[in-house]
């Protein structure tokens, strides 16, 4: 994943976004963030590990985009991820 020069934030302005997305991204770390300080409930079938190729990806399916929104809004400077729609269409991209 590369970063863009847009924040993912900026990029949405004057579009709809949809109310769940999906986030990836291959650090270990903002994986660990999300699932010991994400204010929303993340349930065991919304987290998996795509261990499939040589770096591994960490995703979160059906979060609340809103919520995810303002945790990540901090966060956006020091790690690279990807929003992405139910049909997998890019909605963000950090």
């Amino acid at each position: 994943m590369s970063k863009k020069d847009m924040s993912w934030k900026k990029s949405n302005e004057g579009i709809r976004v949809p109310e769940k997305v999906d986030l990836f991204t291959h650090s270990r770390e903002l994986e660990d963030l999300i699932l010991s300080e994400y204010p929303g409930t993340i349930f065991e079938n919304q987290h998996y590990i795509d261990d499939s190729k040589k770096e591994k990806t960490y995703c979160f399916y059906d979060l609340d985009y809103a919520v995810l929104r303002d945790f990540l809004s901090s966060l956006e400077e020091k790690y690279s991820f990807e929003l992405r729609d139910r049909k997998g269409k890019v909605v963000g991209l950090v």
